[in-house]
């Protein structure tokens, strides 16, 4: 992905405790999907918000 945060591909990377973060542009629908995964049900959910609300501040400032 791009430096500046809003580039177009997949990027992936792990999160503590065995768990994983997906986030991929849709090809076809003007879309972003994250995907969170994890052991710790508490810190998904507060990665997830945490993410949103970022993609959220990104794709109101383009």
């Amino acid at each position: 992905m791009a430096g500046d945060g809003r580039g177009g591909g997949v990027g992936e990377s792990g999160v503590g405790g065995g768990g994983r973060v997906v986030v991929g542009a849709s090809g076809t629908w003007p879309l972003l999907r994250v995907m969170v995964e994890g052991e710790e049900a508490d810190q998904v959910a507060r990665l997830a918000a945490q993410l949103a609300d970022r993609v959220r501040a990104l794709v109101g400032a383009a």
